[in-house]
């Protein structure tokens, strides 16, 4: 009993202890709602990284769209 007691010791009072299930409980309920799909970061990582490559193309076309408007005709 002394042992569990003092383990318990080590995660706060019961109150801390209700706290923080209530809080993992919560985060187990949110990831389950996620419904995440097996590589999934991974292909959030591609998607992220092929919108930063499309909106550096767009800025290029508008600097070279800039540049040809100031050309003389």
């Amino acid at each position: 009993y002394s042992n569990i007691k003092l383990e318990l010791a080590k995660y706060g009072d019961k109150n801390e202890r209700i706290r923080r299930l209530d809080i993992l409980v919560y985060q187990i309920e949110e990831i389950k709602k996620a419904n995440l799909q097996t590589n999934e970061e991974e292909i959030l990582i591609e998607k992220r990284h092929r919108l930063r490559n499309a909106e550096k193309i767009i800025n290029a076309l508008k600097n070279a769209n800039e540049l040809l408007d100031a050309l003389p005709i």
